[in-house]
């Protein structure tokens, strides 16, 4: 059975470093590094996105790890909002309702969290990410975080 289990600690936290570190991979040619900044962010986990302001979540079914999402307090002009960070599914398990049951587990911890938005961005080359964020409710937005022409900022209310 597929599970979301909060990661803000301990052995969890270490398989969400790792999970983390696999997203980051798939930013960077095949043989290149990690940024330095990223693997400062890896090692800073779980940073912004503890609780009880922020989550680090992992998707694990029979123990093994599968997936992870992190959201962080959105300090920009939408209130109240949190932000998906970092979804991640591992490559060989996309397709299988892990990046949707990850997605669910986000806005059931905003809502017990208070918060009436989940914002989020994507590289818009990454259609299969928009197709799913998409079929979760999210709808296209005002840009909020600037500096990145290819991104699409989406939004959707928690309940």
């Amino acid at each position: 059975m597929l599970t979301v289990t909060d990661a803000h600690d301990g052995p969890l936290l270490a398989t969400a470093r790792e999970l983390l570190l696999g997203y980051l991979r798939t930013w960077v040619a095949d043989g290149e590094p990690i940024s330095a900044d990223n693997r400062a962010l890896v090692a800073g986990l779980p940073g912004r996105y503890a609780p009880p302001e922020g989550a680090s979540l992992v998707a694990f079914e029979s123990g093994r790890p599968l997936g992870c999402v992190f959201l962080a307090p959105h300090t920009g002009p939408v209130p109240g909002a949190l932000e998906i960070k970092h979804l991640y599914v591992v490559e060989s398990l996309r397709g299988h309702r892990v990046g949707r049951t990850l997605l669910d587990a986000a806005a059931r911890r905003a809502a017990a969290m208070g918060r009436a938005t989940l914002l989020l961005d994507v590289d818009r080359s990454r259609t299969a990410a928009v197709a799913l964020y998409e079929s979760a409710g999210f709808r296209p937005v005002e840009a909020f975080n600037a500096g990145w022409p290819a991104a699409l900022h989406l939004a959707r209310p928690v309940r």
